[in-house]
């Protein structure tokens, strides 16, 4: 009782202090202040109320984005996993598909990416999906534009690589060199960097970024399950085992008449 008090105490004060619609009689000066100090009051005498009332809605809002995450993921699925312009590492007729958002410009992309590459090629049946998601700046697009433009000369995975590996920054006089190295053809390089189809990508990734609401990056999806942050090495090859487990698992129930098992990612 004292819990919904408390709320119903603080709605009253939220609806006094933000109501705009003259429609409704607002309250008058002297029932404002009445509300703002019982609603002083009730945050001295219940101090632990009111942060567990906050914890809970917390919980309530990072509920609510996994639910949409889970969703749209369902409803985007084929672009997440099956999209033919995503670059792709491992074997790629693997048991289960991993999908990362990243930035070139991103630390904590750069210090999970070794750990998480040599899983990847230690483990064989591991089919990964690079979704490129620019959102730190100028350099990080054109960084994006030249490791996808190297794509198109077979060299994906190693300008990707050589990117997360350096600490330059990502303008045309260091990229011009990584490609050199490379042994690309740097003159088709920058032709292919603004071509109508890299423009296309990274504009599908990054919407699709955003209807999976990933806010930052890294940010994975392991099978069917979304992972945002970094993932260190032993904890990656964990969450690949589990999604194993279980879709090796038998199901615990056949499915009602009438209705086809939704699809799953590999």
């Amino acid at each position: 009782m004292k819990s919904i008090r408390l709320f119903a105490i603080l709605a009253i004060a939220v609806l006094a202090a933000g109501c705009t619609d003259h429609s409704q009689d607002p309250l008058n000066q002297t029932q404002t202040n009445q509300v703002k100090e019982m609603v002083k009051q009730a945050l001295q005498e219940n101090p632990k109320m009111v942060m567990e009332a906050l914890q809970a809605y917390q919980r309530q809002t990072q509920q609510e984005a996994a639910d949409n995450t889970k969703k749209a993921m369902q409803t985007n699925a084929a672009e997440i996993y099956n999209n033919p312009a995503s670059p792709v590492m491992g074997n790629p007729n693997g048991n289960i598909t991993v999908v990362e958002f990243f930035d070139y410009n991103c630390g904590y992309c750069k210090a999970v990416f070794h750990p998480v590459r040599d899983a990847v090629l230690q483990d064989g049946n591991i089919r990964f999906v690079f979704k490129e998601y620019p959102i730190l700046g100028e350099s990080s697009v054109y960084a994006t534009k030249a490791a996808l433009a190297a794509g198109k000369q077979g060299k994906y995975v190693e300008f990707h690589t050589a990117l997360m590996d350096s600490r330059a920054p990502k303008d045309e006089a260091n990229i011009t060199d990584m490609a050199t190295k490379l042994g690309l053809d740097v003159n088709r390089l920058k032709a292919d960097m603004n071509s109508p189809d890299i423009q296309q990508l990274i504009q599908a990734d990054i919407a699709l970024a955003q209807k999976l609401g990933v806010n930052g990056t890294p940010a994975f999806i392991v099978g069917d399950k979304f992972y945002p942050g970094a993932l260190g090495a032993d904890e990656f090859k964990k969450l690949v085992d589990e999604f194993r487990t279980a879709k090796a698992e038998p199901a615990a129930a056949p499915a009602a008449a009438g209705t086809a098992p939704a699809p799953q990612p590999n």
